[in-house]
């Protein structure tokens, strides 16, 4: 079709076979979920012809995967995308947006969408969230201040260097999931969360407990140039909700709250899924966080999903911390294309001016891997506590 745009779109890991060897396994799910619903979205678009660029190792896993050929163009990527992306034989004009999946960690995320968005690359449309705002978002620590100086409501957090990390992970005060006996032993014991500055979904977390004395005493020792992070736990219901934004003149879309599925085992975390939605009251709290939230971020382009813990205290009053705002395509994506009658590939490649997103009326549980299981009856089972931090 004459009238199609190209857009560029590529997974990291999947385009860089490097970082694909190193990558952990649910590094690898999340990658390979995301990508495969997103172009199956894309592919259902008639005035958009993706052109996917991939590493040979990536496109032999995908087509294992989807029949991908049929539904987009592949550019095989045989050296980092971001010397692929500098190339100077490279014609940027031959796209016309780009949208890009990338980790936090390491930076990837924020030198990817900074490179795409100036140089070369700036006159080409970014479908992507701002590298600014990536930056703020892809730091833990510069999350928290942005939260708090919001008033929106967050753990206590400060950071480590790496001698303090190590040190207090490998204290014998490291609690299992539920870690009441050590609590009435010694009552001044408090619950932490240490995980990496740019961590990504779970990867190096860990819950411990340590004396309430000793972290109000870190809370005061911030610096900047320190990669650990060490955050009060909260107990609760852990959540997220996601957001795809319009661009910059308009306030983002924001879609149904959902449930996640987190297990603690010996204080390390795992995350096996979610619930999409959750229960009606679970949903009103949620709601008027993420409307906050939205207010907050303004107008944007890309997806973001905010990680969210629900606690009820012993007179059934709620309360809601936030815990991380992910300024990227998140897993949950692969639930909320299943549930959604619009096709959110629409919104997030700006292919519509209807920013109103019609869902249809079920319940939709999916697992780490992206396999879905919904019940079409809509009917939902009450949530229960999952007594862990909301981190996807």
């Amino acid at each position: 079709m004459a009238d199609q745009r190209s857009i560029l779109v590529f997974e990291y890991l999947l385009a860089d076979a490097a970082a694909w060897k190193t990558a952990s396994a649910s590094m690898k799910i999340e990658a390979t979920t995301m990508l495969t619903a997103l172009v199956e979205d894309i592919a259902r678009l008639q005035t958009i012809r993706p052109v996917l660029l991939m590493s040979s190792v990536g496109a032999d896993l995908l087509r294992s995967v989807v029949n991908i050929d049929a539904m987009a163009e592949i550019l095989i990527c045989d050296v980092a995308p971001t010397n692929w992306l500098d190339n100077p034989s490279r014609d940027p004009m031959l796209f016309d947006a780009t949208f890009v999946i990338a980790p936090e960690s390491n930076n990837v995320l924020v030198d990817l969408l900074q490179q795409l968005q100036c140089g070369i690359w700036a006159t080409v449309v970014s479908l992507n969230v701002p590298w600014q705002m990536a930056r703020t978002f892809t730091d833990k620590f510069r999350t928290f201040e942005w939260l708090a100086s919001r008033d929106i409501r967050t753990p206590a957090t400060t950071t480590l260097d790496n001698a303090v990390a190590e040190d207090l992970r490998q204290q014998e005060t490291r609690s299992p999931a539920h870690c009441g006996d050590r609590s009435k032993l010694m009552p001044d014991l408090f619950d932490v969360v240490i995980k990496p500055r740019d961590g990504v979904g779970c990867d190096g977390i860990l819950r411990l407990q340590m004396p309430r004395e000793h972290f109000e005493l870190l809370l005061q020792s911030d610096s900047d140039d320190e990669p650990w992070l060490l955050q009060q736990y909260i107990p609760g219901i852990a959540c997220s909700v996601g957001f795809i934004g319009s661009g910059p003149d308009s306030p983002p879309s924001i879609l149904l709250p959902a449930l996640q599925d987190l297990q603690f085992r010996n204080g390390i975390p795992h995350y096996c899924g979610g619930q999409i939605p959750c229960e009606p009251d679970l949903s009103v709290i949620l709601q008027n966080v993420a409307q906050k939230l939205a207010l907050c971020l303004g107008g944007f382009s890309g997806y973001l999903g905010a990680d969210i813990v629900v606690s009820h205290d012993e007179s059934g009053g709620a309360s809601a911390h936030v815990i991380e705002i992910n300024p990227r395509l998140c897993t949950s994506y692969a639930g909320y294309r299943c549930i959604a009658e619009t096709n959110l590939a629409s919104l997030l490649l700006h292919e519509t001016s209807d920013r109103e997103i019609r869902w249809r009326k079920a319940v939709v549980r999916f697992d780490s891997a992206g396999n879905i299981h919904a019940d079409a009856s809509g009917h939902q089972k009450s949530a229960q506590p999952l007594d862990n931090p909301g981190i996807e």
